[in-house]
């Protein structure tokens, strides 16, 4: 049961780090897009 609950936390931090992971490239591409499409106007 311990060691189930365990497993299940670690997944999860993995999960969290992933989307945090994700969240980050969005943002750094959203920027770069932004700047890209400021330029051009």
């Amino acid at each position: 049961m311990l060691n189930k609950e365990l497993t299940t936390r670690a997944d999860l931090d993995k999960g969290i780090k992933s989307v945090k992971e994700l969240l980050y490239f969005v943002i750094a591409a959203g920027s770069v897009a932004l700047g890209y499409i400021i330029t051009k106007i």
